[in-house]
């Protein structure tokens, strides 16, 4: 097997930098701060697509391998002179707006069938509440061909707006004849995911890991054609004359029907992927418009053949979006392990992993495909959907081995999903009976060099591949520095293939005695590094400093010519100022600062807070005056001068807080020494006169002390607030507070306030520090008060209850039990008065003489008066009995 690196095929070449395709930006509404009230832009209304025959067309598609659509078109002619709405700014700048609504999308996406935008001018397509907003647009995207196309903005409303400033010479032309109705595979703010959950997404590690640089090469299509548009995978793709052409590598059938107008109007997004694993949203805003066809294996979409299709696009891809230009291996022997990096429905970037040797196979020719079976990984299963297709396969070295066709692996066969397959690269390379197209060696291998395999690169595609590091720019030292410290900082960048994980720096000053800083890191190819060194101190003058990455990863660098560096920059004496102060008198005006000054570099401006700009200053009061010196190279200095009264009392002062919220009882108090004669003591907030106040609520307070001289000192104290006061409560279960001896109260604490501490007390001598106690019982009959203290510091609160505990025995009640009849005799109606008897229910009769019943009543034990009606008795003797626990009352009555 051959293979060449680039070094052995170096040859020269120029390349131009091209404007990134979308500048950015917001549309006029949303980047003036108090923007004109725009007219309602005019509105087309498109109807609803008939999904029943698009599902049915949909199915068949797939069944017959052909590209997989989202979108749908609505054939229009909408240009800036039949649709919408223009309007003039008072400044004479014009905006037109256009807005498109198409019934039941999920997206819009338009194409024009000429398009041009005077230099000056911008564009932007937004949905009407502007979470998401493509462009801007500029004369950048005019093309030769006049078609152009801008890709998903989500909604089923999209609006056109394009603004002219007045200085812009000539008109636009923005006729769309197409307007993509996108019906799936489209996200939406609410729905994170489009693929399948068992799909990995390209920031999970440990997957990645190894595939950085591929990773950064593989793009996500919205390829147009008859009909409709869909999504398809595909990769950039190095050639041997190692001039960064930007060739994508994908499947034919996902463009086999495309005209030149469509692939003119088909978009290529760049790393379209989520910046962490399984969450984050990514940006579609590196794109391009615009390819054409160069090579295609002329097989039906894989037929009979290899099912490849090689495009270029239309321009440069700009430096900014970092891409890879992957290799490639044309030897007929099957991978041992290695990766595809796809977009599934057109989703986010995504990696799908296999450990087993890749298997010959077929799609409709036998012979033509590899045949893979996916592995799963820590953080998935990765297989192919739909959009997948044109994805790259990768060997275990990192080269594109194939393309995809199809296969049925599915998320719902994991663990075991079934093969899919992929076009051979190897049957690709030549015309043949396997490939009745274009063989794709004329492009990949314009030089014919033979090579079997081709390293991928970054750009500039002509460093040699060993190339590891270099000085990409200095930081610092640059420019003037007031002192003559310096910290130097250098950008590393990775222009190899391979990690860099460490890296030996020499730098030194005018050529002076070297020093070493040792990086370690990571630094990914293509990436790079603000490396900080140690500080160097130098001398007052012009210098130059001088950095020479010497050696990576252990070892020399494959090209030296860009590992070294150097800037120009001069250090001056710091700038230092000198202040001489003389404090005015008590209650004075004669004070005075003087400065002098030291390093720098004349001549020197002075500024001082009072607004005075010459070096020195008199008739000054106590106070502070603050200086700012800055010399002929702006180089500052900063000082203070703090004036005071020399013989002015010197005070302190304290402060008691507040006890408890509410009390105002804190206290302040205030001494001096020094000063001359008696010395009074001034406070503010309405305290008044003298040293010491008492019963003061928190505030912050101000002393001010004077002696007889009229000099004065001040000192500000705060006295803070006291705690809050809790509020003390709880509940008790049962809620009587009648009980038998022996019976179990529960307390539940339901204070409030933020109380810290708890202390029940039972009335027996018994306490409780818990915030809830339980449950408590007394051991004898009485009458006990139960109190809760609620305690927050010195604030205490507390409640109380009143508990009654009786005998818990029959015999005792019945002893203890009060009973009256009154009156006895009677004429009618006797009544029955108990006491104490409480809790316990009893049983009463009357009877006569003869023991003959004539009445029973049960007396609940809440019952305190009865009346017992004996009206209607003849006169004689009765006995009323009240019975309870097998004891018995019995009480004669006279009925007169």
């Amino acid at each position: 097997m051959k293979k060449i690196v680039a070094a052995a095929i170096l040859i020269a070449l120029t390349f131009n930098l091209y404007a990134q395709m979308q500048t950015g930006g917001l549309p006029y509404t949303l980047s003036v701060e108090n923007p004109i009230v725009l007219p309602e832009p005019d509105a087309i209304r498109l109807p609803a697509l008939n999904m029943r025959q698009i599902n049915e067309e949909d199915t068949r598609s797939a069944r017959e391998g052909r590209i997989e659509l989202f979108s749908r078109y609505h054939y229009v002619n909408l240009t800036q002179e039949n649709s919408g709405k223009w309007f003039t700014m008072p400044n004479g700048d014009k905006i037109w707006r256009l807005k498109i609504s198409a019934k039941e999308a999920l997206a819009i996406h338009l194409v024009y069938d000429r398009f041009f935008l005077p230099e000056g001018s911008i564009m932007y397509v937004y949905n009407e509440d502007y979470s998401d907003i493509i462009g801007g647009y500029t004369s950048a995207n005019n093309k030769a061909s006049g078609v152009f196309a801008t890709g998903n903005v989500v909604g089923e409303t999209s609006i056109i707006e394009y603004y002219q400033p007045s200085t812009v010479i000539g008109n636009p032309e923005i006729s769309i004849n197409k307007v993509g109705h996108a019906y799936r595979w489209v996200a939406k703010a609410s729905v994170e995911q489009k693929a399948d959950p068992c799909q990995v997404d390209v920031a999970c590690s440990p997957e990645s890991d190894n595939w950085q640089n591929q990773i950064k090469g593989v793009v996500r299509l919205l390829l147009q054609g008859p009909g409709g548009a869909g999504w398809c995978s595909g990769s950039l793709i190095n050639n041997t004359s190692l001039d960064c052409t930007p060739y994508v590598l994908t499947a034919l059938h996902c463009a086999n029907n495309s005209s030149a107008s469509d692939l003119n109007a088909s978009i290529a997004y760049f790393n379209y992927q989520r910046p962490n694993c399984g969450s984050g949203t990514p940006s579609a805003s590196q794109s391009m418009t615009g390819m054409t066809r160069r090579a295609d294996s002329d097989d039906g979409g894989g037929s009979s053949g290899p099912d490849y299709l090689l495009v270029e696009m239309n321009n440069t891809i700009p430096s900014a979006y970092n891409v890879f230009y992957n290799g490639w291996n044309n030897v007929n022997s099957g991978a041992t392990s290695g990766v595809s990096i796809h977009h599934p429905s057109g989703d986010e970037k995504k990696i799908s992993t296999f450990s087993s040797t890749l298997g010959f196979s077929g799609w409709g020719t036998s012979g033509t495909h590899w045949r893979v079976y996916w592995t799963g990984t820590p953080n998935g299963h990765g297989v192919t959907e739909g959009g997948s297709s044109g994805s790259p396969i990768f060997n275990q070295d990192g080269h594109i081995v194939g393309q995809l066709t199809g296969g049925g692996s599915f998320c719902s066969q994991v663990p075991s999903p079934s093969p899919d397959y992929y076009g051979r690269m190897s049957i690709n390379w030549n015309s043949g009976p396997k490939n009745p197209g274009d063989a794709l060696k004329n492009w990949l291998d314009p030089i014919n060099s033979g090579v079997s395999s081709l390293d991928g690169t970054f750009v500039p595609c002509g460093v040699a591949t060993y190339d590891n590091s270099a000085v990409n720019a200095i930081n610092a030292p640059s420019g003037n520095y007031c002192g003559l410290n310096v910290t130097p900082s250098i950008v590393m960048r990775n222009n190899g293939l391979d990690n860099i994980t460490s890296a030996e720096i020499e730098y030194d000053v005018d050529g002076g005695t070297a020093m070493t800083y040792n990086w370690t890191g990571t630094l990914f190819p293509g990436n790079t590094e603000t490396i900080n060194l140690p500080t160097i101190t130098t001398t007052a003058g012009s210098h130059t400093f001088n950095v020479d990455i010497v050696a990576t990863n252990g070892g020399s660098d494959g090209d030296i010519s860009d590992n070294t560096g150097s800037s120009s920059f001069l250090t001056v004496n710091p700038l230092v100022a000198t202040l001489s102060i003389v404090d005015p008198a008590c209650g004075a005006t004669d004070g005075s600062v003087s400065s002098s000054l030291t390093g720098g570099t004349p001549t020197y401006t002075y500024s001082w807070s009072n607004g005075t700009s010459t070096s020195d200053l008199s008739g000054l009061g106590i106070g502070t005056y603050y200086l700012t010196v800055t010399d002929a190279n702006g180089c500052v200095e900063l000082d203070t001068a703090v004036l005071t009264n020399p013989g002015a009392p010197v005070l302190s002062a304290s402060a008691t807080s507040e006890s408890c919220s509410g009390l105002c009882d804190g206290s302040l108090d205030a001494s001096s020494t020094g000063g001359t004669g008696s010395i009074n003591f001034e406070w503010d907030g309405s305290i008044g006169m003298g040293a010491s106040h008492t019963n003061v609520c928190p505030s912050t307070y101000t002393v001010t002390a004077t002696d007889s001289l009229g000099c004065e000192s001040e000192v500000t104290v705060t006295v803070g607030a006291g705690a809050n006061y809790p509020t003390a409560g709880f509940l008790n279960i049962p809620s009587s507070t009648s009980i038998p001896v022996g019976s179990a109260v529960t307390f539940i604490n339901q204070s409030t306030g933020g109380a810290t501490s708890y202390l029940w007390d039972f009335g027996d001598g018994s306490t409780s520090s818990a915030t809830n106690p339980g449950t408590y019982a007394w051991g004898a009959a009485g009458d006990y008060t139960v109190t809760l203290y609620a305690i927050n510091g010195p604030c205490v609160d507390s409640i109380t209850l009143d508990y009654t505990i009786l005998p818990n025995s029959i015999d005792e009640w019945f002893g203890r039990m009060d009973v009256k009849f009154y009156p006895n005799p009677t004429e009618g109606t006797v009544w029955l008065e108990l006491a104490n008897h409480q809790e316990f229910d009893l049983a009463m009769d009357v009877r006569g003489v003869d023991g003959k019943l004539y009445r029973t009543q049960s007396i609940t034990g809440s019952q305190r008066q009865i009346e017992i009606d004996l009206s209607n008795y003849s006169a004689g003797m009765y006995f009323i009995s009240l019975r309870a626990g097998g004891h018995q009352l019995v009480q004669r009555v006279i009925k007169l």
